[in-house]
This record gives structure tokens, sequence and C-alpha cells, in this order.
């Protein structure tokens, strides 16, 4: 749901990296879970997160209001 390379380029000028989990590749217990976190396939997707909040809010019956520009 977010654009995780937008925020290492646009907050960080580029100097970082994009990251899926709190556990960083020299975390000790990154080797164990890896694979674990990559099978959740996480990739940015504006529309299915649209999606995703659309229907909790929905669901709930609030209605979502789009706002351009922000």
């Amino acid at each position: 749901m977010v654009d995780r390379n937008l925020i290492v380029n646009e907050l960080l000028g580029g100097h970082g990296k994009s990251m899926i989990s709190n556990y960083g590749i020299y975390a000790a217990d990154y080797l164990s879970i890896i694979d674990e976190i990559e099978s959740f396939h996480f990739e940015y997707n504006p529309s299915y997160a649209n999606d995703l909040i659309t229907n909790a809010l929905e669901n709930v019956g609030a209605e979502k209001i789009q706002i351009h520009g922000l």
C-alpha cells in the first residue's frame, strides 16, 4: 500500500534501500525469515490498495472521500 521506492528516492534522496520488513539484510534473523517474508509477494499496487481501503470503509458504513492533488 506504500510506494517504498518513492519514499527512498524523495525523502532520503536515493540514499537508502526500500524494505518489506523491519528486518534488514544486516539483522541477525534475516536469513532465517526472508523466505517467509518473500512468500507474501509484497508489491506496490495502488489500485489494490484503493480497493482494500474502499471495501474496509464501506463494510463499516463509512464513505471514502477522494481529495485530488493530495
